[in-house]
């Protein structure tokens, strides 16, 4: 049913997955995961937005407060500075906060990231599947 009322709404799905062990492997002192996973996401939203025209904002499920503070001082130096490829600018001011448990649009989000990590992590794609085709049309990109 919930995924379902995904397939049938009109939205545009983003994800991003890191695998925290080949990230520590290859570098000394990386980019911590949700740091990075923010830069990333920002800038396949900003593309996403500035080809519908338009202009969007980020609402992140509550985290604790170093976590959150780390990630709001980084996305205020990406509307600053631009992320390493890319100017932030059709994202409005900061990341919003709020419990997934009362957010419904959280909940539903979600539902779609247990089914990318479903499949990257445990190789299980058949919820993955069912929500593909909602993905930026610009197509998946795995990153080593």
């Amino acid at each position: 049913m919930i995924f379902k009322v995904i397939t049938e709404s009109d939205l545009t799905l983003f994800a991003v997955t890191i695998n925290k062990k080949a990230l520590w492997a290859q570098y000394t002192s990386p980019v911590p995961p949700h740091e990075l996973a923010l830069e990333f996401m920002a800038e396949r939203f900003q593309w996403f937005l500035e080809r519908k025209n338009d202009i969007g904002m980020i609402v992140h499920d509550r985290e604790p407060s170093a976590i959150s503070k780390s990630l709001l001082g980084l996305f205020e130096r990406c509307k600053r500075d631009g992320t390493s490829y890319k100017k932030i600018d059709s994202i409005i001011d900061t990341i919003f906060f709020t419990p997934s448990e009362t957010s419904v649009p959280l909940q539903l989000t979600d539902f779609c990231a247990y089914a990318v990590f479903s499949k990257y992590a445990h190789n299980k794609p058949d919820r993955f599947d069912q929500i593909r085709a909602k993905f930026n049309s610009y197509g998946m990109k795995e990153f080593p």
